[in-house]
Parts: C-alpha cells; sequence; structure tokens
C-alpha cells in the first residue's frame, strides 16, 4: 500500500471529442463506482481495474484490478485523487 501523501491519483477515461479520450484525475470518487481506473504514485502506473465499491462519502474505494487482488484506497491518508 502506497503511504506517503499527496502522490495518489485515481485516474479514468475522459471523451475529447468523438474519437478520443484521456486519462484524468477525478475529485469526486463517489462517480466512479463501474468505471474503469487507473492508480497512479509518482506518474507510475500502481493499478489498474474497475471500482466495484465506494463509500458514501467517496472517502474511500475499492479497485478490482484486471489480475490480482482487490486493493483498497482511502483518502484519509491525505490521498489525491
Amino acid at each position: 500500500m502506497v503511504t506517503e501523501p499527496g502522490y495518489l491519483e485515481v485516474h479514468t477515461q475522459a471523451p475529447v471529442d468523438g474519437h478520443h479520450s484521456v486519462l484524468v484525475p477525478v475529485d469526486d470518487w463517489t462517480s466512479l463506482l463501474g468505471s474503469q481506473v487507473e492508480v497512479r504514485h509518482r506518474n507510475t502506473t500502481i493499478c489498474t481495474g474497475e471500482i466495484d465499491a465506494v463509500t458514501p462519502g467517496g472517502t474511500i474505494l475499492w479497485v478490482a484490478p484486471t489480475a490480482g487482488t482487490r486493493r483498497l484506497f482511502e483518502k484519509a491518508l491525505s490521498f489525491e485523487a
């Protein structure tokens, strides 16, 4: 688990035009349920997968990676999303 504050970002696809999309950081984690995301630490991808659960306040989310074990990420540890 990454515990260094201020370096974790959760990114999801955002449309740019009818044919392209880019990864953008997301502040409101409650909007991510069911989304495919990329979790980065210092610009290095540490986890990719689908958000399968988010707390009602959006302070904790769980990522079901395409390979591996489900992972929890918490905003209370000063993470950025």
